[in-house]
């Protein structure tokens, strides 16, 4: 394996940032959240989402090393997590109590240490 130094990282790490939102917008399109929008294509759109999202101050946009990310803030993220659940769209489990089946469409694990806990 090659490790990529501080001179020739720049590029690698542009490739590295496009693969990365490449794959998020992908995924965006095959979940059903972008819209057909005339003359534009799926990308445009789903990255239009994000753009707007971060201009209405609803994500910050943050960056670690040379890969993006985006920041919600606690209270915002607390707001749609409780959406979430009660649409039974999404629902958080980081371990603090036994996840029952709530009939969501989608369940997101969280941890802390990299481990996720059995209950016995």
């Amino acid at each position: 394996m090659t490790r990529l130094t501080e001179e020739n990282n720049g590029s690698a790490s542009v490739r590295t940032r496009q693969h990365i939102n490449n794959r998020l917008i992908a995924l965006r399109i095959a979940e059903g959240f972008v819209e057909h929008v005339e003359g534009l294509t799926p990308e445009e759109v789903a990255n239009s989402y994000l753009m707007e999202l971060i201009f209405r101050n609803m994500l910050q946009e943050r960056f670690r090393g040379s890969l993006p990310a985006c920041k919600m803030h606690d209270l915002l993220r607390e707001i749609a997590l409780s959406i979430a659940k009660e649409e039974k769209f999404c629902v958080v489990h980081d371990g603090g109590e036994t996840v029952e089946e709530t009939g969501a469409l989608r369940l997101s694990i969280q941890t802390t240490n990299g481990e996720i806990g059995t209950s016995r």
